[in-house]
């Protein structure tokens, strides 16, 4: 796994927040695990493990700097 890999969840683990499930997520950082929606509207670090979710695909650059400029706000 690597930063900028779009993940999805395994097993019953989901991608969620009180808004909603989302399909996927991309790798913001690698140890520890932190993970940011497409859209950088969310940002899961304690929730998830390596064990949680797969990798799938790399993200297209201008996605991962949405991700990443959420992810350094550290909101």
């Amino acid at each position: 796994m690597n930063v900028g890999d779009v993940v999805v969840a395994v097993g019953s683990f989901r991608l969620a927040c009180g808004s909603g499930i989302y399909s996927h997520a991309i790798v913001v950082q690698v140890e520890p695990l932190v993970l940011v929606s497409e859209h950088g509207d969310m940002l899961w670090s304690a929730t998830v493990s390596h064990y949680n979710v797969q990798p799938l695909c790399q993200a297209h650059p201008d996605i991962v700097a949405v991700a990443m400029k959420r992810f350094k706000s550290g909101v």
